[in-house]
């Protein structure tokens, strides 16, 4: 378990959501993780803990200090405040804390939301233009 199974944990899912996110294709991590490790030359094992970590630290970075990460030519991670669907709750596990803490403000919840920069946008478009 990492640190951000630790920090965030939905409750409960709508039907319609988990149904449109199963029926899309998808892509493991592992396979990714290997392709990179090719590229690169290390480990797959060193690529997996790197991308953990980064990926960990932006998460903590936007949650718990609340500030945008930007990467240049890639795009921008931010909190957003998102209305709740059927009351979900959040959990959040504190450090010092002995039980975890539900939090629901008045039916508002936070999504980590995520903003491609122009580059990706126009090399996503300019390969849907190929195909």
């Amino acid at each position: 378990m990492t640190k951000f199974d630790d920090l965030f944990t939905e409750v409960d899912e709508d039907s319609e959501t988990r149904e449109k996110r199963e029926n899309h294709p998808k892509i493991a991590d592992g396979k990714l993780y290997k392709e990179v490790s090719q590229l690169t030359g290390y480990s797959q094992r060193e690529v997996t803990e790197i991308c953990t970590q980064l990926f960990e630290l932006i998460v903590l970075e936007v949650f718990q200090v609340g500030n945008r990460v930007n990467f240049r030519n890639f795009g921008t991670f931010w909190q957003k405040k998102t209305k709740s669907n059927n009351n979900n709750l959040v959990k959040i596990n504190h450090t010092r804390a002995k039980d975890p803490i539900s939090i629901k403000a008045n039916g508002v919840n936070y999504s980590l939301t995520f903003r491609m920069s122009k580059n990706i946008r126009q090399r996503i478009s300019s390969i849907r233009r190929k195909d």
